[in-house]
């Protein structure tokens, strides 16, 4: 293993993403997928990592307002985003 990598964070939910998890689990890579979905992906699981759900109040928490003002510009999120 890298010396220089202690855990691999994926947050996604895109099974695309499992032959590079794979090689990084080969290479004994601590790896931990999040997925901001509702669910997680039957590809990305595994036992070789963990896999969890994002709690959606942390990702809301997250996200920018629906209005807010950068550089004396205001901006507003599309309604779509919701």
């Amino acid at each position: 293993m890298s010396e220089r990598v202690d855990r691999t964070l994926l947050v996604a939910n895109d099974s695309d993403y499992r032959p590079a998890l794979e090689t990084l689990a080969g290479l004994g890579h601590k790896i931990e997928v999040i997925s901001p979905a509702k669910t997680i992906a039957k590809q990305l699981r595994d036992p070789q990592w963990s896999a969890s759900l994002l709690d959606p109040n942390v990702l809301e928490a997250c996200e920018m307002p629906d209005d807010f003002t950068a550089n004396g510009k205001a901006f507003r999120r599309p309604s779509n985003w919701r």
